[in-house]
């Protein structure tokens, strides 16, 4: 009874093992063959380069005194694609090259297919396998390409102004104030903008102690809202070795009447006005001895001697 059921269990586990073992190789099979059919399968991209979508994002760039290309802008700022929703990949599929990318305006951006990959251009006259956008941008067929702007910077943005708080009076109703913008300052591509060129400067009269310096873009390369600032004018003290002062006599002859000699004052060469830039007060200036005239700084003068 024995040897009846260890042969009946053997020819059952044989008939099992080989269905087992079928079954295997038939997933085996259906693996590996699938695998091959997914490896040989080929993206079919649209070869005709007129019908490809070409995106700048962002497509407005404002200055940054340097070339405006793949290698200053962020990843994935240019994309393209074939018209029929494949990724195209610089280096890859195509090449890049900029021309007139730096100064505000419309640069050149050429596309060149890399050569094996069956690429052409069919609305590019006598230039298969390239797109050129020029200008606002290019149009093949019905297919337009819209390129990339370059704009003026803006003055109040990313640009450092240098201008004191104060100045010294210099004589006249007017005072030179002393400024300087850079944009990008401390950056590779920093830029010192050049008076009369990016932008111009209007200084006001002198006007309670105080000027007002505008600063205005102009020129290719900013824009924007003016810059205003106020600068306090600082006086200058007439007790100063800058301020020239003198009497005209230093000897009278007693009369019983007050004693009164003129003053002059100069600053800068300019000579100053009583009553306006400074007062004049006298004492012991009627009996015979030593008299005194004291001259006060008023206005954009102060101290007194």
């Amino acid at each position: 009874m024995n040897k009846t059921v260890i042969k009946k269990h053997t020819a059952m586990s044989t008939v099992l093992f080989k269905k087992f073992t079928a079954f295997v190789l038939g997933v085996i099979s259906i693996l590996v063959f699938g695998a091959g059919n997914v490896s040989a399968q080929a993206v079919n991209y649209q070869k005709d380069m007129s019908k490809w979508s070409v995106r700048f994002n962002p497509n407005s760039i404002a200055w940054m005194n340097q070339n405006i290309d793949l290698g200053t802008m962020a990843p994935g700022w240019l994309s393209v694609d074939d018209g029929s929703g494949h990724t195209l990949t610089p280096g890859t599929h195509f090449t890049v090259s900029f021309a007139n990318n730096k100064e505000p305006g419309n640069p050149t951006v050429t596309l060149t297919a890399v050569a094996g990959n069956g690429f052409y251009n069919s609305k590019e006259s006598g230039s298969a396998g390239v797109i050129k956008i020029t200008g606002t941008g290019s149009t093949y067929g019905s297919n337009t390409i819209s390129g990339f702007k370059i704009t003026k910077q803006n003055i109040n943005n990313n640009v450092h102004l240098e201008i004191p708080t104060s100045v010294n009076y210099a004589g006249t109703n007017t005072v030179t104030v002393p400024v300087s913008l850079t944009y990008a300052k401390g950056q590779s591509n920093f830029y010192d903008l050049a008076l009369g060129t990016d932008y111009t400067m209007t200084t006001s009269n002198i006007s309670n102690g105080y000027v007002t310096v505008k600063i205005t873009p102009t020129g290719s390369r900013f824009n924007g809202n003016a810059i205003t600032k106020q600068v306090k004018v600082n006086p200058i003290n007439i007790n100063s070795n800058v301020v020239t002062k003198a009497l005209e006599n230093s000897a009278f002859t007693y009369t019983g009447c007050n004693i009164e000699p003129a003053a002059s004052l100069t600053y800068n060469g300019v000579t100053l006005v009583k009553g306006t830039d400074y007062t004049v007060s006298y004492s012991s200036n009627v009996n015979a001895g030593t008299g005194y005239a004291t001259i006060t700084g008023k206005g954009n003068y102060t101290g007194s001697t």
